[in-house]
């Protein structure tokens, strides 16, 4: 997952106009992770986000304004950025959104919600029962063992969910600090087609 950087005016005021008269729900049948749904539409995503449609809707409406104000938006480059992102998302592009919310990555492709990433700083074992509770019991369990440079041996427990119809789960204990527990929830049907990509690349060793 990566952010997506547009010209500004890609994302003009009319834009950000038309995405916030268009929201409205239309419900997935998934887990809810930090308040969303992977299939969800960029529009129910900002609703939740912005508590509600109304805010939602006014919160475009001062991205617009920022956008099409060159001072402001050097001076508000972050947020500007956000702004260009949220038009990158409505208009369809792959693009990554941080939560404001809960905190998250939040990855769209043709305006949906195709994955999900966290950083939980947690232990493994706490986290587990949680993850059992939202998608049953692990389709595989291992433990990756690591070794630095001075032979010392960690070992970090990975689960892995694949066997659902509509997502796919991993999750992995960080190797590195601050520790805590990584969890990736993607779209199948996305990742499928991300796969058969992959599976078209020449061998790089041919």
């Amino acid at each position: 997952m990566g952010l997506l950087r547009l010209d500004p005016m890609k994302t003009s005021f009319a834009l950000l106009t038309l995405l916030g008269a268009a929201l409205i729900a239309s419900a997935q049948e998934s887990p809810t992770i930090k308040g969303h749904k992977i299939g969800e539409s960029i529009n129910e995503y900002l609703t939740t986000e912005n508590g509600g449609a109304d805010s939602a809707a006014r919160a475009l409406t001062d991205c617009a304004t920022l956008l099409n104000n060159p001072k402001e938006r050097k001076k508000q480059a972050y947020r500007a950025e956000n702004c260009q992102q949220i038009a990158a998302a409505w208009n369809g592009d792959t693009v990554e959104l941080t939560g404001e919310a809960k905190g998250g990555k939040f990855e769209f492709a043709s305006r949906k919600l195709v994955a999900i990433g966290l950083l939980l700083f947690r232990d493994f074992n706490e986290v587990e029962p949680d993850l059992i509770e939202k998608f049953g019991p692990p389709d595989t369990k291992v433990d990756a063992v690591y070794e630095n440079v001075f032979g010392a041996v960690y070992v970090h427990p990975r689960a892995a969910w694949t066997r659902r119809p509509d997502i796919t789960i991993f999750a992995i204990e960080s190797p590195s600090e601050p520790s805590g527990v990584i969890v990736l929830v993607t779209d199948r049907a996305y990742s499928d087609s991300l796969k058969k990509k992959e599976g078209k690349r020449p061998n790089s060793l041919n």
